[in-house]
């Protein structure tokens, strides 16, 4: 098989290009990255030594800028703002919105700092009930649903990036092949 070095080249430039521009895009785009994911949602029923029954709900948010410049102003809405610890300790504010709405204003989240935010509540109000959304003066909170599972290590990871990079420039070159093949055979 005679492989075409016009053809290969055409095919392999761009993806050079991009993988380029994927590891050097970072260093020009420096910005904050908020990121946000429940974590524990969890009911308690307990018993007080005096025979009363307590129900507590509870649930925490974590906050992280995982971007290169701080993140100002993060405003953490609530339709309820139940009790709640934020830690590391940080300055805040609460500030009143209408229809009884009330937001957490955090001033600054500066690179790869995280907030946990825990909330303390009763029935009938459930966590779902709580939040209305997350944002800061550049942008909104990407919310993440986070599922526990194991990480593979990095060398590992880098394996199996490669191989599949190799498949696709594979793919598009036998694609290409096939195109010319097919298109100089109809001619």
């Amino acid at each position: 098989m005679i492989i075409d070095r016009n053809l290969l080249i055409s095919v392999i430039t761009p993806i050079i290009a991009g993988i380029c521009g994927f590891f050097i895009r970072p260093l020009f785009e420096k910005k904050p990255k908020l990121i946000a994911y429940f974590g524990h949602i969890a009911a308690f029923n307990s018993t007080l030594p005096d025979n009363r029954k307590l129900h507590i709900h509870t649930h925490s948010v974590i906050i992280r800028n995982n971007g290169a410049l701080p993140a100002n102003n993060i405003k953490i809405r609530h339709a309820y703002l139940p009790d709640f610890k934020i830690y590391p300790p940080v300055e805040y504010s609460i500030i009143d919105l209408e229809n009884n709405y009330k937001e957490i204003l955090i001033p600054k989240l500066i690179s790869k700092e995280q907030l946990t935010i825990s909330y303390l509540y009763f029935p009938p109000i459930i966590a779902s009930q709580i939040h209305e959304g997350i944002k800061s003066d550049e942008g909104f909170a990407k919310v993440l649903n986070v599922l526990p599972t194991p990480q593979l290590p990095k060398w590992q990871l880098r394996i199996v990036q490669t191989l599949f990079l190799i498949g696709v420039v594979a793919t598009i070159y036998f694609v290409l092949i096939a195109i010319k093949a097919g298109l100089s055979w109809c001619f």
